[in-house]
């Protein structure tokens, strides 16, 4: 594990962390945004919600395995 990595998950999985709190203390600034703004006007507020939770439990993932040292694997 080098410092990059560490500092590259750290963030991603601050930010994910982040993502989870939005979603659930429904916090109405973060539901201004354009594209969220789009998503509620397809599926609700609830669709919205479950669009900040599970974003942020695929950075909070990304981020350990970041952290952990995971490299992608070209074939060829």
């Amino acid at each position: 594990m080098t410092p990059e990595e560490l500092f590259v998950g750290g963030v991603s999985v601050t930010l994910g962390v982040i993502a989870i709190a939005i979603s659930i203390g429904n916090w109405k600034p973060c539901y201004r945004l354009p594209k969220v703004r789009w998503i509620e006007s397809l599926g609700g507020r609830t669709a919205a919600r479950w669009t900040y939770a599970v974003s942020g439990a695929l950075l909070i993932l990304l981020g350990i395995a970041i952290a952990a040292g995971a490299t992608p694997r070209y074939g060829g």
